[in-house]
């Protein structure tokens, strides 16, 4: 508050009903004249015991905010989200919103609606409906070979360079679906109905670089060549790859050898 001010109260009646504002009046030494301060401070209650009441703000909504404004902005700045429009395009409003959902809320998929209802997704990626039926039948639309084969590209162009080398493993996951890649394989001392997710990483800084999912009777040793000539094609050639037990063979040494 500036040297010499003044405060008080000042009274305007409008019909029936009276309102107080307080004022600060000062002098301001730049223009050379006296200036005030105004502040609405509410309906005159009591006038004497100088209580005012402001009229309550209406609540129109509530959502959770920080959670989902963090992701989103954070894949703004590390180029992630300026990707997945190039690949997914109109899709990619979509992909974004249920990468925060799973990220900040992991639960089923069955939930992500009534998140996003409740959520500051719904203004951020507002053009979307993310039912369980729109949900089933994105992930349909991604299932294709060549948007992945894009996404891929387009990632480890701009991400990876896997300079210290890779490291590739797979893991079995049982399940009782049916669909193509459910067979029955080996795993873990037992035999049951499967698909293999194979997953490669980049060693020297553990980003992801590239997975592959493939049917659940298809071994380890039989696999590798495969994924080391996919890596080639998007410029993946590293000296360096770790690997398991399983996918040892003299053929396979032999082929990383060349």
């Amino acid at each position: 508050m500036p040297i010499g001010t003044m405060s008080f109260i000042r009274y305007k009646k409008i019909g029936n009903a009276e309102y107080a504002y307080e004022v600060d009046a000062f002098w301001d030494p730049i223009i050379k004249k006296s200036r005030q301060k105004v502040k609405y401070l509410g309906t005159v209650i009591d006038k004497n015991q100088k209580i005012f009441k402001k009229k309550d703000k209406n609540e129109k909504l509530i959502l959770d905010f920080g959670d989902t404004y963090l992701i989103n902005e954070f894949i703004k700045q590390k180029g992630i989200a300026n990707l997945l429009e190039k690949v997914f395009t109109e899709k990619s409003d979509f992909l974004k919103a249920l990468i925060c959902y799973r990220l900040s809320h992991p639960s089923a998929m069955a939930y992500a609606n009534i998140w996003h209802e409740g959520n500051i997704s719904r203004f951020l990626f507002h053009e979307i409906n993310i039912s369980s039926q729109r949900i089933s039948s994105f992930f349909e639309s991604i299932s294709d070979e060549n948007i992945q084969r894009e996404f891929f590209k387009n990632y480890i162009s701009t991400f990876i360079s896997a300079k210290e080398g890779i490291i590739i493993d797979t893991t079995a996951l049982p399940n009782q679906i049916h669909f193509p890649l459910s067979a029955w394989g080996y795993n873990d001392g037992e035999i049951d109905k499967q698909l293999r997710f194979l997953f490669v990483v980049d060693k020297n800084n553990s980003l992801p670089i590239y997975f592959r999912y493939l049917p659940g009777n298809i071994v380890d040793i039989s696999s590798l060549n495969t994924t080391i000539e996919e890596l080639s094609k998007f410029g993946i050639s590293s000296s360096f790859v770790l690997m398991d037990a399983g996918f040892f063979s003299e053929d396979n040494i032999k082929n990383l050898y060349k």
